[in-house]
């Protein structure tokens, strides 16, 4: 995935992720552009990603064909940059045409909750080693980045 940060990486504001071989794309918004992608990009690699439609064109078209671009920066809340995100939304959202959006409306579906639940190492495969075939797709997946800058 191409990263374009234009010097803006540690801002917050609006980002979008486009599949340059369809055209389609992803709106949201961040606190950190930077932390915001690689979560998105590891997402992706582990072929976990929250948006199946997103996932399915990244296991398809491969990691070459994304790009995570900065639309605006925002300095204000998280209410703001929602605000502002859903106005891309609200012109882009196609039910999954061209638009990945799954949500006509803009929200923080993790809504901080993440890892927030106890996990037992003994029953959460969160907690277990990545399978030899995980590890190497990893790899793999993190050559061709270096590979791509």
């Amino acid at each position: 995935m191409e990263l374009k940060y234009d010097g803006f990486a540690n801002q917050s504001g609006i980002y979008k992720i486009i599949n340059i071989k369809n055209g389609r794309v992803y709106y949201g918004s961040t606190c950190n552009f930077k932390d915001r992608a690689n979560s998105h990009h590891t997402s992706l690699i582990n072929n976990n990603h929250a948006n199946r439609f997103l996932q399915a064109d990244f296991n398809k078209c491969g990691s070459r064909a994304f790009v995570f671009e900065i639309i605006e920066t925002i300095k204000g809340t998280k209410e703001e940059r929602l605000k502002q995100e859903q106005v891309y939304i609200d012109q882009y959202f196609d039910n999954c045409q061209q638009c990945y959006n799954l949500r006509p409306d803009a929200c923080d579906t993790r809504e901080g909750k993440m890892n927030l639940l106890p996990t037992d190492p003994l029953t959460d495969k969160r907690c277990q080693s990545p399978t030899p075939e995980v590890k190497e797709k990893r790899a793999k997946a993190l050559k061709q980045v270096f590979i791509d800058h």
